[in-house]
């Protein structure tokens, strides 16, 4: 089967227009399948695809924000920085960290990322994410 045909079985279209992989999928809900003997995020494969070479040091984003999209329709090239403010903005929206927590006044905690900006993060989440770090250090 060719690589174009197996990697189509495992998508379906969407109303909104997204291409949703429906085979295996990464923790963070990414796409990704074997070829050329490795694997390979589905979203970056079908961008250069049908799009063009993928430049060194950039990132592909989906515009319609489904992480599990392959339309390269939907696929852009952007800088780490680009994404990071796109992400930053997006996040900015959310009213509640992903375990739940209310992210308002003193439950957020502003963090620098790798280009100095600041990063929204639940602080109760830090918090035990830091306690579990320590408890695995004192347990060797």
């Amino acid at each position: 089967m060719r690589i174009v045909d197996r990697f189509l079985k495992y998508v379906f279209i969407w109303p909104s227009g997204c291409w949703i992989w429906s085979g295996s999928v990464q923790e963070y809900g990414y796409g990704h399948f074997y070829c050329g003997g490795k694997i390979i995020n589905a979203h970056r494969w079908s961008y250069k695809k049908w799009v063009g070479d993928l430049l060194p040091g950039m990132i592909v984003h989906h515009t319609c924000e489904n992480r599990s999209c392959v339309n390269p329709l939907h696929l852009e090239q952007i800088t780490p920085r680009e994404h990071n403010h796109m992400t930053q903005t997006w996040a900015g929206n959310k009213t509640h960290c992903i375990n739940g927590h209310k992210l308002s006044g003193g439950n957020i905690y502003y963090k620098p990322n790798k280009n100095g900006d600041p990063w929204r993060t639940c602080r109760v989440c830090r918090r035990k994410d830091k306690m579990r770090h320590k408890t695995r250090l004192e347990e060797g």
